[in-house]
């Protein structure tokens, strides 16, 4: 084939081993084989146009249209993105209008199924990460084998997770118009495809959790709906002796092991990843005076007084408050390492 030209029908493209490889491994071997070298040498158009004969629609006997390939020939000349991948992308809608058909028009499924591939992998990147945090919002089997389809739909524009832009109230009429939820917005000059995917679905294109991040998500979105965890401000408790922060009765320090108390100042961290005990979780929602003296979170008392520093408010003074989520479990602690003691994690 002539690099120079759309892509078309080859022999090789028309067999049933290319069709077979199209099918179950094309992505890998193609990129494997285009970052050894194998295919192109380097040229970067010749390799898109190989993605296209593996992953363009089964039994096409027709050039790619001209508008089309036009796209993919821009793309490949206007970033640094691996020329399957974004051919995987173009393949799944990107970048030109779909029909609903068959054809160079409609979807093409080998790309598609690239996509799921993609998905797949985010997930099963965050999945440890989460069932270390979240125990409750771990993955099982069946969602790693249902999600990645689920998702993948999703970002070819039938996302319903509700999630909107700032401002925009539900004006749009769509169930969501969240841009990194939906394919049609990524920018192949500003990160790679596989980065986008992997920040659509966990949040983070940097496979780390981060709880902030995490809930924008589609498998937050997915999980905070069954209840399985919420982005919340957790009360934490900080050492007066090392400053360190913790959850549970005893300063996770080897070096200080200081036991809470309550004189303990306890602060508010915002962007955590809970599970309610309504749900089978560990933290439960209560509301705290704040000092105004310290920033102590403290009971409600009367008369109030801080318990960490004796700060009370005056007679004309109001009492600030706030919700904040703390942990209620008295088992071991995740994030302290130490057993709870049931008299001090009382509310």
């Amino acid at each position: 084939m002539n690099a120079d030209d759309p892509p078309g029908p080859t022999p090789a493209a028309a067999g049933p081993r290319s069709r077979r490889l199209a099918s179950e491994s094309a992505h890998r071997v193609v990129a494997d084989a285009i970052e050894r070298g194998d295919i192109g040498a380097g040229d970067r158009w010749a390799q898109a146009c190989c993605a296209v004969e593996l992953l363009g629609p089964a039994g096409h006997r027709d050039a790619l249209p001209a508008d089309v390939a036009a796209r993919l020939r821009a793309a490949v000349a206007g970033s640094a993105e691996n020329p399957t991948d974004l051919v995987v992308a173009l393949g799944a809608g990107w970048g030109r209008q779909v029909d609903r058909g068959a054809g160079w028009t409609g979807r093409w499924p080998a790309a598609v199924g690239e996509l799921i591939r993609m998905v797949r992998a985010s997930l099963v990147a965050v999945e440890r990460a989460l069932a270390s945090s979240v125990p409750l919002a771990a993955l099982g089997h069946d969602e790693l084998v249902e999600l990645p389809s689920l998702f993948a739909m999703s970002l070819l524009g039938g996302c319903d997770c509700d999630h909107h832009v700032r401002g925009c109230a539900k004006r749009c009429g769509r169930d969501c118009c969240y841009p990194d939820h939906d394919l049609r917005s990524w920018d192949p000059a500003a990160c790679h495809l596989r980065a986008f995917v992997e920040q659509a679905v966990t949040g983070s294109a940097r496979g780390v959790l981060q709880g902030g991040a995490f809930a924008e998500g589609l498998l937050y979105r997915l999980l905070a709906r069954e209840g399985r965890v919420m982005r919340r401000k957790v009360e934490f408790c900080r050492c007066t002796a090392c400053e360190a922060l913790y959850e549970g009765s005893v300063c996770p320090n080897e070096a200080c092991r200081r036991v809470r108390d309550e004189a303990t100042v306890r602060v508010k961290r915002v962007n955590w990843l809970v599970t309610p005990v309504t749900e089978g979780g560990d933290h439960d929602e209560v509301v705290r005076c704040v000092c105004a003296g310290c920033g102590n979170l403290f009971r409600t008392m009367d008369p109030a007084k801080c318990p960490a520093c004796g700060w009370r408010p005056r007679s004309d003074e109001a009492l600030a408050s706030v919700t904040v989520w703390t942990r209620v479990s008295y088992g071991p602690s995740r994030r302290c390492g130490r057993l709870r003691s049931p008299a001090l994690d009382s509310h």
